[in-house]
């Protein structure tokens, strides 16, 4: 009995001795301290925080080498994060200068396709809410100023495209139901006289195929 209660004891400081090296990240148990125009978080033991930190349910970056409180774009790990003025690090949409950004709840900058609430969004390479015009691995996109994928039919100005179901710009011929519609190489829907490999096709200004001539 003796033996099992100590191997018991065993187990449970080794057990908190490994959670005390796993923990991904300090959690408050100390003071803020501005020196000069930076912050720093002491710990309970006056010694300061490194690294990142929990605190009131934000998370703050403090550098490695002294321990300064972080703002602005930071890139951690490899991964870009955004520390808005007062250090707490960014999630969810934000506004940053004049375009949109989208962070994961880690905190980590999102680029590339992404679902978010059931809608289609493309993220540049630095991290851009694109919009507008989109050519992406050889495939034309538009993306509304919301930054929503389109799909079906859009009108630009005068003329017609259609994009197909996963985004991309439709060309050349286009069944929908039992009308058909000829999109130029450029996307645009074809109307009028149309010349297609080497014979003219009639469409109507809705873009209906009517006849070959």
């Amino acid at each position: 009995m003796r033996k099992t209660f100590k191997k018991l004891i065993s187990i449970f400081l080794i057990t908190l001795l490994l959670l005390s090296f796993t923990v991904p990240a300090l959690a408050s148990s100390g003071w803020w301290i501005q020196e000069g125009s930076t912050w720093y978080y002491r710990q309970a033991n006056g010694v300061r925080a490194t690294g990142w930190l929990l605190d009131n349910s934000s998370w703050y970056y403090l550098r490695p080498s002294d321990g300064a409180m972080q703002t602005s774009w930071q890139q951690i790990g490899g991964i870009w994060y955004y520390l808005q003025q007062d250090g707490a690090m960014a999630t969810a949409w934000q506004m940053i200068g004049n375009n949109w950004f989208f962070f994961q709840p880690s905190g980590a900058m999102v680029t590339g396709w992404q679902v978010i609430n059931k809608v289609w969004y493309f993220f540049k390479t630095n991290g851009e809410m694109a919009t507008g015009w989109q050519f992406i691995n050889d495939k034309w996109y538009y993306l509304e100023s919301s930054g929503e994928l389109i799909t079906g039919w859009l009108q630009q100005g005068a003329y017609w495209y259609f994009m197909h179901p996963e985004g991309d710009m439709a060309t050349g011929w286009l069944a929908q139901g039992s009308t058909w519609y000829y999109l130029l190489s450029s996307g645009v829907m074809a109307t009028g006289i149309v010349t297609i490999d080497g014979i003219r096709h009639e469409f109507a200004t809705n873009g209906t195929w009517l006849r070959a001539l």
